[in-house]
């Protein structure tokens, strides 16, 4: 079974899945992995995608991930960048690209298929596919409603904005879900199998906030990206352990759970229907760590969350892990058939 099917299996048929799917968030550790810069592994989708394929084919990952940084929207719309020789993009935090409430009635929805990032991402898809002859599954990204917002308005400015102007807020939110989704669509079109998306601000803001303004427009986007007839993967970086239970009626079928949250009670907030991924610390037990004791670490998650469990840590792997510390993650995933 091709880690596509096996991917199918586990998502779309409804049928058991003869392996756990390996799934970690590998993005700089790529371009590494293949001895080229970041900003060339991101500049150039080619390279992109190549660098993924390699990262499969020798470690045994169960996924070709699009995933580079939080701008690619961004920089579409028209936002400044700040670059990095072998980090990712950030945006420039003396240029927002919405200084004030009335810049975002100027804003109109990029051209996915424009000159810009954006499409760079459906390029990689396409190469993706061809690289790897349907037997990879392929994840696409958008960013959603209030990671957007971030990186449009700035992480301070935005936080006030949540106290003093909430109806600015949906309106952003509004704007960054109907790009998303139409984002969504077209890497669909292009090939991509899965979406999933990043909104790591969620996890500062507290549970009535992400009740009341983010989970709504999350919830939208998510149904919205599920009518594709893809899943849909939501990653929210940081201790997400007081709003698990919220994220749970997010719709999403795969969320990935950051080390420094509560991985057991993920388990028992989410029904057993919504796949988890997780939860190690990246640098603490991955980077730092060895092959051992990352199988131990990896056999007491599943223990936690059962057959639903996809293979990961918390957050990205370290550009820096070891090779075999990586190959461990495959090497449990792919130790036997599941009972």
């Amino acid at each position: 079974m091709t880690a596509k099917e096996n991917f199918d299996a586990a998502f779309l048929n409804g049928q058991s899945h003869a392996e756990l799917l390996v799934m970690p968030l590998i993005m700089t550790l790529a371009a590494r992995h293949i001895g080229v810069r970041y900003i060339d592994y991101i500049r150039d989708p080619i390279i992109l995608a190549r660098a993924q394929y390699a990262v499969c084919r020798d470690f045994g990952i169960d996924v070709l991930a699009t995933t580079s940084d939080p701008v690619s929207e961004l920089s579409s719309l028209g936002g400044s960048l700040v670059w990095f020789d072998d980090d990712p993009p950030a945006p420039d935090p003396v240029r927002p690209l919405l200084t004030s409430a009335s810049d975002l009635l100027k804003l109109s929805l990029p051209d996915v298929h424009g000159p810009n990032r954006m499409s760079d991402r459906l390029t990689a898809i396409k190469e993706m596919k061809r690289l790897s002859e349907g037997e990879l599954p392929v994840l696409g990204w958008v960013e959603g409603p209030i990671s957007e917002a971030a990186v449009m308005r700035g992480m301070t400015t935005l936080m006030e904005d949540l106290i003093d102007d909430p109806d600015f807020v949906e309106e952003l939110f509004d704007f960054n879900v109907d790009m998303a989704i139409e984002y969504a669509q077209a890497q669909v079109e292009a090939g991509a199998d899965v979406i999933g998306f990043g909104d790591a601000p969620a996890s500062l803001i507290g549970p009535s906030f992400y009740q009341q303004l983010v989970l709504p427009h999350e919830q939208r986007m998510i149904s919205a990206i599920k009518q594709l007839g893809v899943p849909v993967r939501m990653h929210i970086c940081g201790n997400t352990t007081r709003i698990l239970a919220l994220m749970a009626q997010s719709g999403a079928d795969m969320v990935d759970i950051d080390s420094v949250a509560d991985f057991g009670l993920a388990a028992e907030a989410f029904p057993t229907s919504i796949k988890l991924l997780g939860n190690l610390d990246p640098v603490r037990e991955v980077l730092h760590s060895n092959p051992e004791a990352i199988l131990t670490k990896l056999a007491e998650c599943q223990r936690i969350a059962g057959d639903r469990y996809i293979v990961g840590a918390g957050c990205e792997i370290p550009a820096k892990t070891p090779d075999e510390n990586l190959r461990a993650f495959s090497q449990f995933g792919h130790r036997s058939n599941l009972p």
